[in-house]
């Protein structure tokens, strides 16, 4: 009888285990659900309303039928979530393989971590430093490089401020020195200025072993006087070369001979047949040159500023100076780490 009751007894304790095991990956597989919750280095798919805080009107969303009812709706437009990389603040491009998920302003970034997969909340206010900066205004001062391609930052001030056009105003001073040419550090100076023209002179620092041409390395020198600047090209004699005035021509020269104005050079043609040429030895330019102070900036080169003048605060954004709400879903959150 004792063998038959411990028997039963474990018999009774299999089946409560082997039911409790088959109810928890039942519970597991069909109930369970993992909590995601949104985190730096996320992709996120949400759906959004956008509202101002000042009169609580909505001025963006992916649902279309609050766009409808808002009278936003665009037949144009595709309705659907919004893909979001919340991205490190020292990286906005996204991982591989998600590459059409996309930055938000940092308020809404910041209201988006945290949030649980299938959660709706309200974010903000959001104001415009943390949504799309301050909007640009008569005095507004900024630097760029973007007239200069990059060589020298200018500093300018908005004088006027219109829907489809900027004027600017470069903010240059008596003795102010630039780096125009690479090879002559802080080598122009600002000569003369008034309230529309400015004046700039350069001054060689360098007059020997210059690089004007890649073919040709430190093999330009410079003379200079009040009014103009010369660059004497002294390629070797009996040297190959190819044309560094031309870059569409593929044929190979070679240097014959040097006079004080040219480059006697020759080459062979498809049929073997020589032929010579000459180039011009020297190249010359104003020392002293004159440009404007006035810029008339027509908005299609906004987003070629938007960079330099966000490092300000500001932006040509139309939200810009705008206090925001966002009322937004969590769709999905896809975990990348």
């Amino acid at each position: 009888m004792k063998f038959e009751k411990s028997f039963i007894i474990s018999l009774v304790l299999l089946i409560i285990i082997a039911t409790s095991v088959t109810a928890s990956f039942l519970y597991f597989k069909y109930i369970y659900k993992e909590e995601r919750i949104v985190e730096i280095g996320d992709c996120i798919e949400i759906e959004y309303v956008g509202r101002y805080a000042s009169n609580n009107t909505v001025f963006d969303t992916n649902n279309v039928t609050i766009a409808k009812e808002e009278g936003l709706y665009d037949e144009n437009r595709t309705y659907e979530p919004l893909k979001v990389y919340i991205n490190p603040d020292d990286k906005k491009i996204p991982p591989e393989g998600y590459e059409d998920y996309r930055t938000v302003i940092e308020g809404l970034k910041e209201g988006l971590i945290g949030m649980k997969e299938g959660e709706s909340k309200t974010i903000g206010p959001i104001p415009p430093e943390k949504a799309y900066g301050k909007p640009v205004t008569v005095n507004t001062t900024f630097n760029t490089s973007l007239f200069t391609f990059g060589r020298f930052q200018q500093e300018f001030k908005v004088l006027k401020v219109a829907k489809d056009y900027l004027v600017l105003r470069w903010e240059v001073k008596l003795g102010m020195n630039f780096t125009i040419f690479p090879f002559w550090e802080n080598g122009t100076t600002v000569s003369k200025v008034n309230d529309t023209m400015v004046w700039l002179i350069t001054t060689p620092t360098q007059t020997e072993n210059l690089t004007i041409f890649e073919e040709w390395p430190n093999l330009t020198t410079v003379v200079y006087n009040e009014t103009n600047i010369t660059f004497i090209q002294n390629p070797k004699v009996g040297t190959n070369t190819t044309n560094p005035f031309n870059p569409a021509d593929q044929n190979f020269y070679k240097i014959i001979n040097l006079t004080d104005k040219k480059i006697i050079v020759s080459y062979k043609d498809q049929n073997g047949t020589t032929h010579t040429t000459e180039w011009n030895r020297t190249i010359s330019m104003a020392r002293v040159v004159n440009q404007t102070r006035i810029y008339n900036l027509s908005s299609m080169f906004f987003p070629y500023l938007e960079n330099d003048i966000s490092s300000y605060g500001f932006s040509f954004n139309k939200l810009a100076g705008e206090t925001l709400y966002y009322d937004v879903k969590i769709l999905k959150v896809h975990k990348l780490s």
